[in-house]
This record gives C-alpha cells, structure tokens and sequence, in this order.
C-alpha cells in the first residue's frame, strides 16, 4: 500500500525544488556517491582540515586532524573514495573557552590522544594534491605536525577560486554550501572534510564541476610581489591595492597573475618607491602557495 502522506510530502517538495520561490537544503551525505572509473585520467586528491588552539601554527597546536584521500577525474568525477580518517591530539595545555564552544571538544575528550603520524603522512604523501577551505590556515599547521609532508601541492577551495565571478557571495564553508543547497555540522574536522568532498563534486550551471574550477586556478603559476622595505606611510594605498601583511616576515605582500606583473611594478614606482627601493618578487606553484 502506497504511504499516502510521505508521497504527498516528496509532491510537495520536487515543486518547491522547482519553484524560483524556495531553497530547499539537503544535508551533506555520509558516503558521497561513486561514478563508475571510465579510466579517464584522474588524481589522488586528500582532503584535510583541522581544529586547533588558536590561529598561531608557530605557538598553537592542532587538536583534531581530518583527512579523506579520494580520486577524482580531471573533468570533476568521483571515482573513488578513502577510509574516513580523524585524530585528536592533547595539545599539552587546557582549551580556550572559545575553542570548547565552535568544536565541543573538551580537555578531556583530548587527554591522552595523538594523531597516527604513520597513517597521516602515508596518506598525504600518496596525494597528488591536497584540498582545505582555507589552505593557508592549514597547510602550516599540518607542516609543522608532520613535517615529512612538506612541499605537496595545495589547492584551497576558499581562495583559489573567484567565488564572487561564479555568482557566490562570501566564502566562509558554511555559507557556500547553503549557496550549493547542502548544510552540514560545522566546526569538527571530519564534518568540514565530508563538506568538502561534497563541494568538489558539485556541478555548476555550466557543467563545470567545482574541482574542475579549483583545479585550473590552482594549477596556474603566480608571483608573489613582497614590498621589501615599503615607507611606513605607504601603508594605507598598499592595503588598498590588496596587500596584506605578513607578520612573520613583517612586509606587505600580494599574489598576483603573471600577465599582471608589469602593471603591478609601474604601480609600486610611483605609489610606493618614488624615492627610491625596490620590490622582491618570486615565482609561486602549488607547492609553494599557502605555506
């Protein structure tokens, strides 16, 4: 006998789907589905995120470490998916109140735990590329946790692509994939990760998957324009321009094309060293961005 209410339910929501006047959202699926292996060429792809005491890689430590290796085609398929791989690590010192409430870890979920370093460096070192929303956050703490793994290629899915020409607005994870029509438990390592490979496979109005768009972004070499001793009062336009500052080697600096560089010098001559210097610049791949 046909469930009257639940067809009239599943009705209900195929017209509000197709309506211009709702948005449903569906959570993230625990196992992403599988597209047959065509033998197209393909990639290992891991996955990461990671929860941590703070925002410092050189005096915070990471406390949760989630990785999932999958294989994707270079045309955006599915076509083989990992263990699901988690760890928390006792990073030695009591949590920051804040911490315990975006994560729910508490000092005693972490008392005595540690990342498998065997496992993770396996899995990342039999990476072709690995993925984060927000790679320059986390590539330095997985560097500095495991450092046999630097000098991978990076692809950040919230700074290599131009969310905002793809029609998007912002970039924080959770907002994107309300914008994809998915939500998720935010703020644990292994929730973000399954998000993630959820967003990579996703398709786009062109047809284009977004691992397609990560993928090209990422692959396209840089320069990194450093502006070596700029005047203090040349702060304003240089942030202006872009530039951020990079505490560590205390500098302005700013990634840009190469098809760029030209424009970019002309610039810093008369808006920056107009008495005289000069800037650095160096060539940028996907091994060196985010580090």
């Amino acid at each position: 006998m046909t469930d009257a209410p639940a067809t009239r339910l599943v009705s209900l929501l195929k017209a509000m789907d197709a309506s211009d006047d709702y948005r449903l959202l569906r959570r993230v699926p625990e196992e992403p589905p599988i597209e047959p292996d065509d033998g197209s060429p393909s990639m290992s792809v891991a996955v990461v995120d990671v929860e941590t005491t703070g925002l410092d890689p050189d005096s915070d430590r990471i406390v949760e470490l989630a990785i999932r290796r999958i294989r994707m085609t270079l045309d955006g398929r599915l076509v083989g998916l990992g263990e699901r791989r988690s760890w928390l690590e006792d990073p030695g010192r009591p949590l920051d109140a804040e911490v315990v409430r975006l994560t729910g870890l508490t000092d005693a979920d972490l008392e005595g735990r540690r990342i498998d370093d065997r496992t993770a460096v396996s899995v990342l070192r039999a990476s072709d590329l690995i993925v984060a929303h927000n790679a320059g956050f986390d590539r330095p703490f997985v560097e500095r946790r495991l450092p046999q793994v630097a000098g991978g290629a990076w692809a950040c899915t919230c700074n290599d692509v131009d969310w905002a020409a793809l029609g998007f607005e912002g970039r924080s994870l959770s907002h994107l994939m309300f914008q994809l029509g998915m939500f998720f438990d935010g703020h644990r390592a292994a929730s973000d990760v399954g998000a993630l490979i959820a967003m990579l496979v996703h398709r786009l109005r062109d047809g284009r998957a977004l691992f397609e768009v990560l993928l090209e972004a990422a692959r396209r070499d840089t320069v990194l324009v450093d502006a070596v001793d700029a005047p203090f009062e040349a702060a304003r336009v240089l942030r202006a321009r872009g530039y951020r500052w990079n505490q560590r080697d205390r500098r302005w600096r700013r990634e840009i094309g190469e098809e760029a560089l030209g424009a970019e010098c002309e610039w810093l001559d008369r808006k920056v060293y107009s008495s005289g210097g000069a800037p650095a610049f160096s060539r940028v791949t996907w091994r060196e961005r985010h580090a």
